[in-house]
This record gives structure tokens, sequence and C-alpha cells, in this order.
């Protein structure tokens, strides 16, 4: 079994400490749980250091110009629900953890109007999923309990050479937590800053580890099912634009009997990249007689892209190869398998980058 094999990460990968605001700025916390890394005790704020984290990027406003600027995540604080009181969010997110990114930006060539450079930054969790990122309606004022940038409207505009400091809220689920910042912007590659000490959850697996579910059929009928991630890899071709780059994600599917798995396990694969952007697959019309179609990836092994290879019995997987076009410059981080038969799961699986 092989693990992704790619092109090595261009960004720039700074490391931040987690640490207690009550304690020792420079000694991170030391327990583990099972989303990766320590969970505080509900609302005890920890923040995110940046080890010398200031990274020449781009933000590209309405226009497609893209603006040359500095940016330096400051802190990722952890917040609590009740921070949140006020909000209104929906039954789904009334209890997850808020994390307030605090960040500086600099024009480095001439001041930028009306900057939306919020927008492009991400929180990774644990799992390898994006965290929701979340507007706030109004601003606390002199009792909030936000931090101080968090209580101010995003500036107009940057003079040249002016750092402006910003705030932005993701939530987060209370089993998982940070793993990474990320920034992007069609200007330039992508930025990842680790969060240190976190791990990636554990409930995700290693390339060629099997997990048993089923799968509904045609006719409503469930088929037991084990899968397992064989591989992912860059696959030649546009893969759908030339804005993205094609991914290969091979799986392999072993179930009872001559069956007819249809709709293709391959509908319920999510490919998510180290930025936590999630890349859904193709669909299966892009082949022709057995052949890829024209400007269709190829490198599945001995089947067309999009299309499974037919199983014996238990003895002989089915293999199934879906195409994921990502955002040029991203890396592919986590697969995750969801049965249709609404049972257990998603299932995940750790892709480690090469180099």
């Amino acid at each position: 079994m092989r693990a992704y094999v790619g092109a090595v990460v261009t960004a720039t990968v700074t490391a931040l400490l987690l640490t207690a605001c009550t304690g020792d700025a420079s000694e991170p916390d030391g327990e583990g749980n099972g989303a990766g890394n320590a969970a505080p005790d509900s609302g005890e704020v920890t923040e995110l250091s940046p080890a010398g984290g200031t990274e020449t990027a781009t933000w590209t406003d309405a226009g497609r110009r893209a603006h040359p600027v500095e940016i330096t995540p400051v802190a990722l604080t952890r917040g609590d629900p009740a921070d949140l009181a006020d909000a209104e969010l929906d039954d789904q997110r009334a209890d997850m953890i808020p994390h307030y990114l605090t960040f500086e930006v600099t024009a480095t060539e001439g001041p930028v109007e009306a900057p939306r450079v919020e927008g492009g930054f991400a929180l990774v969790r644990t799992d390898g999923r994006r965290a929701d990122a979340l507007e706030l309606p109004t601003f606390g004022g002199d009792t909030s309990p936000y931090p101080p940038a968090c209580d101010l409207p995003a500036p107009d505009r940057l003079t040249g050479d002016g750092t402006a400091t910003i705030c932005r809220v993701f939530l987060l689920p209370p089993d998982t937590g940070p793993l990474r910042v990320a920034y992007t912007d069609p200007g330039a590659a992508p930025l990842l800053w680790e969060v240190e000490g976190a791990q990636p959850s554990g409930t995700l697996l290693a390339p060629g580890a099997e997990v048993e579910t089923v799968w509904a059929d045609a006719s409503g009928s469930t088929v037991p099912l084990t899968v397992s991630l064989v591989e992912v890899t860059p696959g030649d071709g546009e893969g759908g634009d030339g804005e993205r780059t094609p991914h290969l994600v091979t799986m392999e599917y072993r179930y009872e009997g001559d069956r007819d798995l249809s709709p293709d396990p391959g509908t319920g694969l999510e490919l998510w990249t180290a930025t936590g952007t999630m890349a859904m697959p193709l669909s299966a019309d892009g082949t022709e007689d057995g052949e890829p179609a024209e400007g269709t990836p190829s490198g599945c092994p001995d089947i067309a892209p999009n299309e499974m290879s037919e199983a014996d019995g238990t003895s002989s997987p089915a293999v199934g190869c879906t195409v994921h076009p990502t955002p040029e410059g991203e890396v592919p981080a986590v697969v995750y398998f969801t049965s249709n038969a609404d049972v257990g799961g998603p299932h995940g699986w750790l892709i480690e980058p090469a180099g």
C-alpha cells in the first residue's frame, strides 16, 4: 500500500505554540486527547502564539488584482460557548467552541482599499476538516468576552506599509481541536501554520487499513462492505479546469457474492487538503468506451477513471478510482468514506505527504 506521493509543499510552514494565558507562555500544554491535542477546561482561555510567523502573501480583490501583503498570526484564543450567547446560533452550532484568530496584515506595495483578508483564513480541525467561520453580527463593547481585535470592524483601507490587526472567529465541535491555521489566495501558494503539539485525530487510519460498513444498492438492499484506501496520487490532465489539479483516490471494496453495488461507492468519498478544502469526486461520465475521455486524468490502476473493476467474491476486491480536482498548489491530507445507508462513520484515512 502506498500513501500520497506528489509535489513538495511550497508554502512555508511555521509552528504555533499552544499555551495557557494564565501560565508561562513558553510552555506548551502537554496533555493529549482523542482529538489530537489538549482540550482546556470549559471557560479557560488558551492562546496559540506564533513563533516567527510572518509570511509574504497576496490578497486578491473583486477585480482579480493581487495585492502583496505580509501576514502574521498573532494568537488563536479558545473561548467558551457562553461567549456567543447573544449570537443566535442554530441548534447544531450552539454547543460548539469559539476560537478567535487574531492576525496582523501589512500592505507592502501601496494602499489597499476594502481589504477582506480574513476571508482567506481557515482553521483546520484535528479531523482534517475545516472549522465553521462565524461572522459576528455585533461587537461586544466594554464587557465583551472577545479578544480586543474581535470588538473592532475590519479596516476599510490599508495604507502603504500600514499594519492592521484583524480577527476571524471559528467554531469547533467539542470533540475536536485546532490542528493548523491556513491562508489561501489565488495570487500565491497556500500558507500553513501548524499548531505545536497538536496531532491529527486518533480515529484517522493509515492507508491500507480496512473498515467494515454497508452500502445500499439501487434496490435499497444493504450489502456488507469492507473498504480500504489504497493510495492517493496526482493525475494527468486538467481535472475539470485550469485552476485545479486532479488527484486520483484508489479504493478497494470487498463484499460477498456477485452484486451490483450501483450507485458506485466512490460517490461516498471526500478528499480534504491540508488547508481544509474539500474536493468531491467528479461524476462518472468522464469515460468513453472504457477509455478516458479527452481531458480526463489518467493514472488509475488498470481501470478507467471514475469506474470500478469487477470483484470475485471476497478473494478479489473491487478496485475503484475517483478523480478529485483540488485547487492548484494544495496537498491531499485526509480521505473520508461515508456509507449511503446512514450507518456509522464517516471513516477517514490520513495521507502522509511526501517529504
